[in-house]
């Protein structure tokens, strides 16, 4: 199912949450959006449960499917309030247009989201129910949730890692077995903020390593704030729901897996060159060229055919990072620069001919903390994507069978500003 660019912006550019006034517009504003359901489990139990239903698109084939998981604040049985402060509630104001099928199954009130727990037996057949009653696509059902609920994200797709095309934790962490995750090559998006409770974010961080370590490379947004509220941003991001609409469990089979490079092996495995601020490989004014003087760059061991270049990329005000591409005799294919102004948004430079504007919203996308790049070669073209938003894209002067890529290093004694960096060569590998 295709969608275009213009519906996908208009739809979620205003994406905000909505504050009620009072518990009965609540409930209006929810059952105006949703319908209230029913589900009686094998013993008899009934439990409350919300679900959207598209109402003017129409795709080719099922409806791809999120499934949302809430917050410990929001459990109970009156089977609205876990839609009340999260995604659930911005469904409404996109109700016309919105593309999925959103099942919002309620924790019970002092419950978890624990796999091997009822309210998490209970989702589930949830789910089932109403891609079978509704014409869900299972080939493409997303899990997300927030705080307790992203937790029960990882737990539940561990547990069930056949049934899940994307994942989407915010504000959580985990540390139950991910490896099912990392088998099947689910892809995650992970949100939270660096400064919330420390074991929430080494939690955080710890899940995201586990799923590197097993060959995946997750997308990571790490906002530099402190508080546990990322949900609000989270779910304002447009381009996630891009990403959504691509991810299908039988992709997932097709994709290739990663190498991640610790910072030993960087300084090991990598050819280490000294700058001396006029290269030739980069041009630049000569304002550039002394603040590279004293740096060293980092080659990656030679690559052939398609690659990739994955990482999570420092940046403060009045900071710049900057990647090359070289070909085998060290000659510049492309060269990227980019920083964060001490006022305004971030910046890109593209340092190849031919090249095309860069998008500005992904410009905009560079933030002050971490950053995820990354760079796909393939064939003789180049592209660049920034927090999931894609920045550049354009043909490479020379499609050279072999290739290294470079990054810049502000001391030749430790890799600072950059972290999690992995590769890939061919696109299909398996």
């Amino acid at each position: 199912m295709m969608f275009s660019r213009y519906w996908q912006l208009a739809c979620f550019s205003s994406f905000v949450t909505l504050f009620f006034a009072s518990e009965s517009q609540l409930q209006a504003d929810t059952r105006d959006t949703y319908t209230v359901r029913t589900h009686k489990d094998a013993s008899g139990e009934i439990s409350r449960y919300l679900l959207f239903q598209p109402i003017s698109v129409r795709p080719t084939s099922g409806y791809p499917v999120i499934m949302f998981l809430n917050g410990f604040g929001e459990n109970g049985t009156d089977g609205l309030r876990q839609v009340s402060n999260n995604f659930g509630v911005d469904v409404y104001r996109f109700r016309q247009r919105f593309p999925f099928i959103a099942i919002c199954p309620q924790c019970s009130p002092n419950g978890n989201w624990a796999a091997n727990g009822q309210d998490a037996k209970r989702a589930l057949d949830i789910l089932e129910e109403v891609i079978q009653e509704c014409g869900g696509d299972p080939d493409r059902v997303c899990l997300t949730g927030v705080s307790a609920g992203g937790a029960g994200v990882w737990e539940i797709a561990a547990a069930h890692p056949d049934r899940f095309a994307p994942l989407w934790p915010i504000s959580a962490g985990s540390s139950v077995d991910l490896s099912p995750i990392a088998e099947q090559k689910i892809p995650t998006w992970c949100f939270y903020n660096a400064a919330d409770r420390e074991r929430i974010v080494n939690s955080a961080r710890q899940a995201n390593l586990r799923l590197l370590q097993g060959g995946l490379s997750p997308m990571v947004t790490e906002y530099d704030r402190a508080g546990h509220d990322a949900w609000t941003e989270a779910y304002r991001t447009t381009v996630v729901f891009e990403w959504l609409l691509k991810q299908s469990r039988s992709n997932n089979q097709r994709a290739g897996r990663y190498r991640l490079w610790s910072p030993e092996e960087l300084l090991t495995s990598w050819q280490m060159e000294a700058s001396d601020g006029n290269t030739g490989h980069a041009p630049g004014d000569a304002d550039e060229q002394d603040q590279r003087a004293g740096t060293v760059r980092l080659a990656s061991p030679p690559q052939s055919g398609d690659s990739e270049l994955h990482a999570e990329l420092q940046l403060e005000p009045g900071a710049s990072r900057e990647v090359f591409l070289l070909d085998a005799s060290s000659k510049l294919l492309a060269h990227f620069r980019l920083e964060l102004p001490v006022t305004g948004t971030g910046r890109i430079a593209v340092g190849a001919e031919p090249s095309k504007p860069l998008d500005p919203v992904a410009q905009r996308s560079l933030r002050s903390g971490w950053n995820d790049v990354r760079f796909v070669k393939q064939g003789p073209k180049l592209s660049l994507q920034l927090n999931g938003w894609t920045a550049a894209e354009f043909a490479l002067p020379v499609n050279s069978a072999t290739f290294r890529w470079t990054i810049q290093l502000a001391s030749p004694q430790e890799v600072t500003g950059w972290r999690n960096l992995r590769t890939r060569e061919s696109l299909t590998s398996p």
